[in-house]
């Protein structure tokens, strides 16, 4: 439907020539990050499947009980969602946070398949693993849930993930984990033995591969001269600016208050400024910066109709209310009922 060749964008394309379409950076992170080894995907699926098992109805409340009685730091598992950008690293957290209550958990229900990855080592230091490299991502992804972001503020997010991705599988062919502080607290406190530690960090250093492998393929290099222009113009040179351009970018480099404005302004705010002096070269570069990098707002707005309109208002006619919950300007309630007439009791 939203096709390049014979959909949407091929339809509004032929209407503007000009316009830019693009994928939701958020929702090619959440594909990449799905890519998984096998043992990985295999560990993942034990997790979810022992999850179920606890949160069935009666078994939550003795689990829950359980954990009261231990003092455990939580008292409740969570449910894996697909859809939900953020759960495989929640729920991965709150199991390794309870793994011992789990596995005694298990024991008493005579549960042995879900008992076993809770008492093998090797299990549990993978589940760690799986919770350290979620948890970086879900940051990378609350990074990129911005209002007012462009396509130049978050691609330059995603690339610092590579470069961090890159420096890490050289940490680890020195046998630093430090990036990974669940597992490596967890290494310290078993005292596991470095032929296996060894073992364990051959197989992080190949996910982290296919992890960066799989950023690259959905996020390839940007054009660097049109970025470049956008982020740092006093760094361009002349003959890399298009030619209907080029005097434009000129003056503009040689221009005292340009370069303080720059200096001092967000990149969005001083091209818009620049608009008026320098009409030719700001369209360039603001039809980068104008395309929606993410679905973010929509999924805002989603939000709050599901808050605004639920069951019990279901004939509620959301449009003045959602205007209101959408709007940067927040209302004057107080000066609003004012000008109402109070409806006194009889």
């Amino acid at each position: 439907m939203l096709g390049c060749r014979s959909g949407f964008q091929r339809l509004v394309l032929n209407e503007s020539p000009k316009v830019i379409g693009t994928h939701c950076m958020i929702h090619q992170q959440i594909l990449a990050m799905k890519t998984l080894p096998q043992e990985l995907q295999e560990v993942m699926k034990n997790v979810i499947s022992s999850v179920n098992f606890v949160k069935a109805t009666l078994n939550s409340r003795l689990f829950s009980q359980l954990c009261n009685e231990l003092d455990a730091p939580n008292n409740a598992l969570l449910f894996h969602t697909e859809v939900r950008w953020l759960s495989r690293g929640k729920v991965l957290k709150r199991v390794f946070e309870l793994h011992d209550e789990l596995k005694m958990f298990f024991n008493q229900k005579a549960r042995p398949q879900f008992e076993a990855p809770f008492s093998d080592k090797s299990e549990l230091q993978k589940i760690a693993y799986l919770v350290d490299i979620f948890a970086i991502l879900n940051e990378l992804n609350l990074s990129l849930q911005e209002p007012n972001a462009t396509c130049l503020n978050l691609s330059q997010k995603i690339q610092s993930s590579q470069m961090k991705l890159q420096l890490w599988q050289k940490k680890l062919d020195e046998n630093k984990i430090y990036m990974l502080p669940t597992l490596s607290a967890f290494f310290e406190e078993h005292d596991i033995e470095p032929d296996k530690r060894i073992t364990m960090i051959i197989s992080v250093k190949e996910n982290l591969h296919m992890l960066a492998d799989e950023i690259s393929s959905y996020f390839p290099n940007l054009p660097d001269t049109p970025f470049a222009l956008a982020r740092s113009p006093f760094t361009v040179k002349v003959e890399d600016i298009p030619e209907t351009a080029q005097e434009e970018f000129i003056e503009l480099i040689n221009s005292d208050a340009a370069r303080t404005d720059f200096s001092t302004m967000p990149v969005t705010k001083f091209w818009i400024k620049c608009l008026q002096s320098y009409p030719v070269l700001s369209e360039t570069v603001l039809r980068l910066l104008l395309p929606f990098p993410t679905t973010y707002l929509c999924e805002t707005g989603f939000s709050s109709l599901l808050v605004i309109k639920s069951k019990y208002r279901s004939r509620l006619v959301v449009e003045d209310d959602l205007h209101c919950a959408l709007a940067k300007t927040a209302p004057r309630i107080s000066d609003l009922v004012r000008k109402k007439q109070s409806q006194p009791s009889h």
